[in-house]
């Protein structure tokens, strides 16, 4: 479903949005977006859309708010003066660095795995360059998916 909405939000918060995108399609300038095709003359299409960059940050933002206890939620809501705000984002963010901590992909895993998916996995390894544990973690991660 697509809904075209304008969203307010301060110049501020759409330029760190906007910086994500230029990370995210690796420009290095608002000019490299606008750039135009020699051959087609109309801007180059990147693979990665401005809208999708806004999603991302949508579903992050949902997934780091459901793990937020309940007081902290509604306390995001609150006016408050400027030394509570302050201190009151210290704490969130303290809480969002623990969270983020957690979602670290370098977490170890042991797997007992027989020889012969061994096998498997170090002739895929030196056909595709893709190390044995980035083929596991790719395999369990599409059959996750595949299960949702």
């Amino acid at each position: 479903m697509t809904v075209s909405r304008g969203i307010r939000m301060s110049e501020q918060q759409f330029a760190r949005a906007w910086d994500i995108f230029l990370e995210a399609t690796k420009r290095k300038s608002s000019d490299d977006v606008v750039k135009v095709s020699k051959r087609r003359k109309r801007p180059l299409k990147s693979s990665v859309q401005l809208n999708e960059v806004f999603t991302v940050l949508i579903e992050l933002g949902i997934s780091t708010w459901t793990k937020l206890p309940s007081e902290m939620r509604r306390g995001l809501f609150k006016k408050r003066k400027f030394e509570s705000q302050e201190k009151f984002r210290g704490q969130l963010e303290e809480r969002v660095s623990r969270l983020a901590e957690r979602f670290k992909l370098d977490d170890r895993l042991a797997l007992a795995v027989p020889s012969t998916i061994k096998t498997e996995l170090r002739m895929q390894k030196q056909k595709t360059g893709v190390s044995m544990s980035a083929q596991v973690r790719q395999r369990l991660t599409e059959r996750t998916e595949a299960a949702a």
